[in-house]
């Protein structure tokens, strides 16, 4: 009915809970009663006793002592004893329509245990206190295995066990399981596998031996509700010496890496395959032994035939199998490698073996690491200058492809700086940066370099500015799309030095006047256009568009706000939503990563998070939205307003400053 109320990461801040029942509030609570139980049986009979294996075999002794009458929870008249460790449920049910048999399925609480409500609700306090004094009747367990020497891991084992009262009559129940004191590759104790009692005995076979020279193996019995008898106290066997030696092994090994196929970035097998320096490539190998009983422990190396050094990380752990793949225990290069020099590469995988497992190798895998390649862009400090005028080329150095980018080391060689095909000065060395392949911090960001050249030798002319960059051993050479550069006397304009100066509006509603002015040098007539880029004007005012006429100097154009006004609730809701997503454009998620696609698409994708995300952060504003409310209009204030001026391929920037009073 009512479930528990929960914070959860932080959600009570924002006036958030959650709501859990059922499995998902009675498992976390019970296992906080276990750790009371584990807690005082440590206190009262030594820190050995805080192992209380399956809780069952507790639990319903304690039921079963109880008095059923004196510890009713359901009753409306008098209270349950005290002494109670169950609260027995007797009213109420379970029943659910549509269940077969409804309303009449057994789901109803009765006296004792029942499936509505098990064995009642717990007093805890009296659970924790009685924990120690379920009473159970001895039991004595025998084992025998055969052969016990000789055995190669994987083989049937000839298994009897029987469990029998200490004294008296009856018959145990429940299971049994046997229990390997040395095996696998690091020693210790482990199970073996379970049987089931039939009439107090199992006869049959077990391949699950672990390896191991002259270790013991002990039957366990758990103990149980028998039929007949009562309930019967676990108990151990007297040890058996077995030796089992290694069985044969198999190694298999995948080599994964990224390829683009279409538009669409997929994983696809690099055997006998090339791929790109810096992109990610992934080794998988599977162990597994001949017999295909139990899994293999231990380590793998994934050896290339050029020496170990070329495969960073090894080696490997296996990951002691999983039950979808029984048998097999695998090793993978889980954050995957991405410093594998260009060269040919014959890679295999090799496992170490333990005492259960011989050691094994994969069949080679052959790929090729090609250099990753480059492209270069160049900017230039200014698009005009004089003749005999400094300017800064900067050359910026991207790697690998805008779909598979290359997160390998730092690109190192020289960029050569060139106008119209001629090169200018001298080759200049890259700074480079590394790629970043964090996933604690959930970013990856592509190796770069750039190289930057000063000069005042430029010859007067329109020139076509190019770099071209040498490669490395990793990375390979590319050359820029050329960028004008007008040097000498060439026509031009200046802007006025210091903006274009302040702009007053007395109020939220008014106008105001920008005055437009340029400086034509070596000749220039041509027309101008001003146009404000709009990010930087307060919110609802606009620019518009002014132009200085070919042959003259000067010109305005007008700055327009927005006084007060009635606006809906829902033309207020989409400036809310246009106001956040300006917000949101400008964010920085850290921490997000959508591998696996192209850049293109990630940053789709990226931009998607964002809007999802302000928009559900945005908060309700309730009602059929049929009212309205005042809009104040243009903000009072100051701000820096950016202005472009442009004509032709000649392009400055300048601002001017906006003040609403």
């Amino acid at each position: 009915n009512d479930g528990y109320l929960l914070c959860f990461q932080g959600s009570c801040a924002s006036d958030e809970v959650y709501v859990v029942g059922g499995t998902s509030a009675s498992t976390p609570s019970f296992a906080a009663i276990m750790a009371l139980v584990d807690q005082r049986m440590g206190q009262v009979l030594g820190a050995s006793a805080t192992r209380q294996g399956l809780a069952d075999y507790i639990l319903y002794p304690l039921a079963a002592s109880e008095s059923f009458a004196s510890c009713n929870g359901s009753s409306t008249s008098t209270p349950p004893a005290n002494t109670c460790t169950f609260n027995d449920v007797t009213v109420g049910n379970n029943q659910v329509p549509g269940e077969p048999g409804y309303p009449s399925a057994p789901y109803n609480s009765n006296v004792g245990y029942d499936p509505a409500s098990g064995l009642g609700s717990v007093n805890v306090d009296n659970l924790v206190k009685n924990w120690a004094s379920a009473t159970f009747r001895p039991t004595t367990t025998t084992l025998g295995l055969s052969p016990t020497t000789s055995i190669v891991h994987g083989t049937a084992v000839n298994v009897t066990i029987s469990v029998a009262p200490t004294s008296g009559t009856g018959t145990p129940e429940g299971d049994v399981s046997l229990i390997a004191s040395v095996g696998g590759a690091s020693g210790g104790s482990s199970s073996v596998g379970g049987f089931t009692l039939s009439s107090g005995s199992f006869s049959g076979t077990t391949s699950q031996l672990p390896g191991g020279t002259s270790y013991q193996v002990t039957a366990h019995y758990a103990g149980n509700n028998a039929t007949t008898g009562g309930f019967f106290a676990p108990s151990n066997s007297s040890p058996v010496t077995v030796t089992v030696t290694a069985e044969n092994s198999t190694t298999a090994l995948t080599a994964e890496t990224f390829a683009l196929s279409g538009s669409t970035l997929n994983v696809v097998s690099l055997s006998s395959g090339t791929t790109g320096y810096g992109n990610l490539v992934y080794f998988h190998a599977d162990v597994q032994g001949n017999s295909g009983n139990g899994f293999p422990t231990g380590t793998v190396s994934f050896n290339d035939a050029s020496g170990d050094p070329a495969i960073p990380g090894n080696p490997y752990p296996l990951n002691g199998g999983t039950n979808q793949n029984p048998g097999v225990s695998s090793a993978v290069t889980a954050q995957g490698l991405y410093t594998l020099s260009p060269g040919s590469y014959s890679v295999t995988a090799n496992y170490v073996g333990d005492k259960s497992f011989n050691a094994s190798a994969s069949a080679a895998i052959p790929f090729t690491i090609t250099q990753a390649a480059t492209s270069v862009a160049v900017t230039p400090s200014a698009t005009s200058i004089t003749s005999g005028g400094s300017i800064t080329l900067t050359a910026n150095v991207s790697t690998g492809t805008a779909t598979v980018p290359s997160f390998g080391a730092a690109p190192t060689g020289t960029v050569s700086f060139f106008e119209n095909g001629t090169l200018i000065g001298s080759a200049q060395p890259v700074s480079g940066t590394a790629g970043t392949g964090s996933f604690t911090a959930g970013t990856f960001n592509s190796s770069s370099a750039t190289a930057a050249l000063t000069t005042t030798s430029l010859p007067n002319g329109s020139l076509s500015i190019t770099a071209s960059y040498s490669g490395d051993t990793n990375y390979a050479t590319s050359t820029s799309s050329g960028v004008v550069v007008n040097v000498g006397n060439i026509p031009d304009f200046k802007l006025p030095t210091g903006g274009l100066g302040t702009v007053t509006v007395s109020a939220p509603g008014g106008n105001g006047t920008v005055n437009l002015s340029i400086t034509p040098q070596n000749g220039f007539t041509g027309a101008v256009t001003f146009t404000c880029l709009s990010t930087t004007l307060p919110a609802e005012s606009q620019c518009s568009t002014g132009t200085i006429a070919a042959g003259q100097t000067t010109g305005t154009m007008t700055v327009t706000t927005t006084g007060p006004h009635q606006v809906s609730q829902l033309q207020k809701r989409h400036e809310q939503y246009v106001a956040w997503w300006t917000i949101g454009s400008g964010l920085s998620l850290g921490g997000v990563f959508l591998f696996g696609s192209s850049r293109r698409r990630r940053w789709s994708a990226l931009m998607s998070l964002i809007v999802l995300a302000l928009l559900a952060a945005l908060p309700s504003c309730g009602g059929g939205g049929s009212g309205s409310q005042t809009d104040p209009g243009t903000p009072v204030g100051t701000s820096t307003v950016t202005v472009t001026a442009t004509s032709g391929t000649l392009s400055h920037t300048t601002n001017f400053t906006l003040t609403v009073q």
